[in-house]
């Protein structure tokens, strides 16, 4: 229901233009007089002087609302556009509550750092210096010559490269020799088939969620966690990787804590990205336009409110198409690291500067 009342008010947005309106208007008001001249014949004159009068202020009105219209067709068309959204965005959280047990919603950098700062939690730490595992921070040309040194593994950005560390070796190329597992901890809004993955060993040696996200270094604002995919080598296969230590990460200005990191991550391409969900696309709200993602697309991502009352816009998994991924189940850790009574106690005691 969600969806079918917010398409058609979508499609009347759309449809809605000054001129059509003003057509409209004209025909409404032409049907409204063509009655008062009917019955203007059969009144009285007392009374036909009065139907003049009217249809004379139809006329003056009518030109009146046409010129109007000009001026206040877009901000109708932005409202309907907004009402749409939610509404749509409505019935994605309905089926992703349904279908993803314990998950609240996702958390934005902003809400994340309120709840940090007001508790921290036990897998942050406090930078009062250099941190633990400093990133790789390797420049264009060296990230090129390593590519070309191994032109079957993994293409690299410099965004993928300052996810390592420069400690214990940094990062490297690597092979996973099948038989073997990679798992990969998600939530509703992050492809089963990412980059990111971990050795069966790294992930059998994770007791919880706290040490997964201080060991990978895993911001809140990019994983809620909660489920687990596992990705399979078969026995013959040689997987080309880049493994090494994750990099330390800061969180968002305006805290002084940071996420260690230090576990060894594991990156490579599944050969099939997950279908995502193709929401009604996003909508700037003072001029209506169409936001665009990062490629330049209308941005389809689903807009929640978080837990601390800020704007966290998400992609949602539909499903994972890649073959050789199992799962997502469930990892037993829960799918959020505050409660919502947990994060309305640290809002009201410990209010954030932020």
């Amino acid at each position: 229901m969600y969806k079918f009342v917010g398409k058609n008010i979508r499609e009347v947005a759309d449809k809605l233009s000054p001129a059509m309106l003003s057509h409209l208007l004209k025909q409404k008001c032409d049907d409204l007089k063509a009655l008062l001249h009917k019955i203007r014949a059969i009144v009285p004159s007392t009374t036909r002087e009065r139907i003049d009068d009217f249809i004379n202020l139809i006329d003056a009105k009518r030109h009146a609302m046409s010129s109007a219209i000009q001026e206040f067709v877009q901000p109708v068309r932005t409202v309907l556009k907004v009402m749409a959204k939610r509404l749509d965005d409505q019935a994605w959280h309905v089926q992703t509550y349904q279908t993803n047990r314990g998950w609240i919603a996702p958390i934005s950098e902003v809400g994340s750092a309120k709840l940090i700062n007001g508790s921290p939690p036990k897998w942050v730490k406090k930078q009062s210096g250099p941190m633990t595992h400093p990133p790789l921070n390797m420049d264009d040309h060296a990230v090129k010559s390593l590519m070309k040194e191994h032109p079957k593994h993994p293409a690299l950005q410099k965004w993928i490269v300052d996810t390592f560390s420069k400690h214990k070796g940094g990062m490297r190329a690597g092979e996973i020799k099948g038989p073997a597992k990679l798992y990969r901890v998600v939530d509703p809004s992050n492809e089963g088939a990412g980059i990111f993955w971990m050795t069966e060993a790294e992930y059998k040696a994770i007791k919880n969620r706290d040490e997964w996200r201080s060991r990978f270094a895993v911001k809140p604002e990019w994983n809620q966690n909660g489920w687990v995919v596992e990705y399979e080598v078969k026995a013959g296969e040689n997987l080309p990787v880049w493994r090494g230590p994750a990099a330390s990460q800061e969180l968002k200005e305006g805290t002084d804590y940071y996420l260690e990191g230090g576990g060894e991550q594991i990156v490579f391409f599944p050969g099939s990205r997950d279908e995502m969900v193709q929401a009604m696309p996003r909508v700037d709200r003072k001029t209506g336009q169409t936001l665009k993602d990062r490629d330049g697309n209308a941005d389809r991502r689903v807009e929640y409110t978080d837990m601390t009352g800020e704007t966290a816009p998400v992609k949602l998994r539909v499903r994972i198409t890649e073959p050789n991924i199992k799962g997502p189940v469930e990892t037993g850790w829960g799918a959020t690291d505050f409660t919502l009574q947990e994060a309305q106690r640290i809002l009201l005691t410990a209010p954030s500067a932020l």
